[in-house]
């Protein structure tokens, strides 16, 4: 009663007994239109023809994760297909490199970097492990730069995720792409999703990777 809650449909994969799998989605979308009782718990998910572009800009200016774009004329596949595609937005951030996992299977001289941003107290605070972004020449690379950082204390304010880590002084800057910022319960509030390693930033310091106009609003 507090939060009301909301069921939005978007497709209608069987109707009166009949399989609509086959039906075009357009078809299928002006079906389910037509069951769809306007005012109730369930709501009717419309579509947007043809302003793929504007509705794209839209989800990224609103920091959305991003768009489905469906051809018009597509059956109901239950496998991935060029048909439907999910349409992410990208943001990027610079994060101050505070540690290392190990590498794991056949991967070689290190996991993911563990990242951090600095809050308003000025305290190094964890937002989360980039792993993906490497080539095996890149590993090699980066591992050589990390082993002259090596540190036995935790530059992090608070809890890290994974446990265990191998420490740095928090001297370096890496160019982190990723989807959106989540927000958790813990120390700091927000961790960043899918992030994706870039680059180092030798022109920025550590000191101005801040979380401060970086994380989502509460809605």
């Amino acid at each position: 009663k507090d939060l009301p809650v909301f069921y939005y449909v978007f497709d209608l994969i069987y109707a009166d007994g009949y399989d609509m799998r086959r039906v075009s989605l357009v078809e299928r979308k002006k079906l389910l239109q037509q069951l769809v009782i306007e005012g109730g718990r369930m709501r009717y998910s419309d579509h947007y023809p043809g302003t793929g572009l504007a509705l794209f800009e839209a989800a990224r200016q609103q920091g959305l994760e991003g768009i489905v774009a469906k051809r018009a004329s597509s059956c109901y596949e239950e496998r991935r297909t060029r048909e439907w595609l999910k349409i992410k937005v990208t943001q990027t951030v610079d994060c101050v490199i505070g540690g290392y996992t190990n590498p794991e299977g056949s991967r070689q001289y290190f996991g993911s970097l563990v990242l951090g941003l600095y809050d308003k107290q000025r305290r190094l605070v964890h937002v989360g492990n980039a792993g993906t972004g490497f080539s095996q020449k890149s590993l090699a690379e980066m591992w050589k730069i990390l082993e002259q950082h090596q540190s036995k204390k935790s530059p992090f304010f608070g809890p890290v995720e994974p446990r265990n880590p191998h420490w740095l002084t928090p001297d370096l800057v890496a160019e982190i792409k990723f989807t959106e910022w989540t927000h958790e319960s813990d120390v700091g509030g927000v961790k960043l999703r899918a992030p994706v390693f870039l680059r180092l930033r030798d022109d920025k310091k550590p000191e101005e990777c801040t979380i401060a106009g970086q994380e989502p609003e509460h809605s």
